[in-house]
């Protein structure tokens, strides 16, 4: 038997959303489908995936149309590494 990797809604989110790049997408079917994936993964419901969305978003995977509509545009992805800082005194 393999062991399965654990899947977070963010990444469920990205691999509905990668699955239809360039398109713009209503965040309903999006959470239906997450919350129906997920269920079968782990017997229960996710939690906030409305939240999750709006996530990426802000992260800059995700770019905002209009409320509630969303696109994944694979050459537009940003991705932000932080810098660490020490503390010194």
């Amino acid at each position: 038997m393999t062991k399965r990797k654990k899947k977070s809604i963010g990444e469920l989110i990205m691999e509905y959303f990668k699955a239809y790049p360039k398109q713009d997408l209503k965040h309903g079917p999006v959470v239906d489908w997450v919350e129906g994936k997920y269920s079968i993964l782990y017997g229960r419901k996710p939690r906030d995936t409305w939240r999750n969305i709006r996530k990426l978003h802000k992260d800059g995977f995700l770019i905002k149309i209009q409320k509630g509509v969303y696109r994944y545009e694979p050459d537009a992805v940003v991705q932000r590494e932080l810098a660490v800082f020490t503390y010194t005194q």
